[in-house]
């Protein structure tokens, strides 16, 4: 039987890029704290991946161009790993979801920081440069606007496996199958051992924090105002 080596060459083609640049970025993007195989088990790894392949694939959908979907996916791993890495430089701690309520005062005091890379970070950055460059070569594969269909429903798709992840990381057996860290209190460590992405995703589900039984919001606010009243009273008597 002759092996048709073009078929088999053209379909590569069409699915090795979803997987190696996706991998590529991952790796990129955690370089700049820590060596990712030395600190992070393969199941974590893994569980990174489909993060950056599905994220690519809905990219895609969005877009309609394979070359621009890997290329944004590439530059936003890149603005987060340096963002991580100047937030870890300053405060020692990577960035969590609740910094998006302390932004302003983030940009306010951000002047009086240093901005210089070390050797390991501008290597990071080279090594993006680098993989958005070979992104952009190559053929591009294109999903006509008519097909705007099959792109809702493949975005739709994508959307559902990450929150289907999102979900799984709510249930402790799961954390403990995957031997994924989950120590809120280290976030630095959950970074290290989880990977930017699956510690960002897992963090998430706390930015809501739920009501305990028998809350009150008007005794609270009497508590409040209780309080209040007392701060004032010693202040006066000072």
């Amino acid at each position: 039987m002759k092996v048709n080596w073009k078929k088999i060459l053209h379909m590569l083609d069409r699915v090795l890029p979803w997987v190696v640049f996706p991998c590529v970025s991952f790796y990129l993007m955690e370089t700049f704290h820590h060596n990712p195989f030395e600190n992070m088990n393969g199941y974590v790894q893994t569980l990174n991946i489909i993060i950056f392949v599905v994220v690519a694939l809905l990219l895609w959908m969005v877009t309609g161009s394979r070359k621009w979907a890997l290329r944004i996916e590439s530059v936003i791993a890149l603005v987060i790993g340096l963002a991580d890495y100047y937030v870890i430089e300053f405060r020692g701690v990577p960035i969590l979801p609740w910094d998006v309520y302390s932004i302003k005062t983030a940009a306010s005091v951000s002047a009086d920081y240093s901005y210089a890379l070390d050797s390991a970070a501008v290597w990071s950055v080279l090594a993006f440069v680098g993989l958005i460059v070979l992104e952009s070569m190559g053929k591009d594969h294109k999903i006509d606007r008519k097909l705007w269909k099959v792109r809702l429903v493949g975005g739709l798709c994508a959307f559902s496996v990450l929150f289907g992840e999102y979900q799984l990381l709510k249930s402790p057996e799961f954390i403990l199958n995957m031997r994924i860290y989950d120590k809120l209190f280290t976030p630095y460590s959950m970074i290290k051992r989880d990977g930017i992405a699956l510690a960002f995703m897992l963090e998430l589900q706390y930015m809501e924090v739920e009501k305990p039984d028998n809350y009150n919001e008007s005794m609270v606010a009497e508590v409040y105002e209780a309080l209040s009243e007392d701060v004032v009273v010693a202040k006066e008597r000072k």
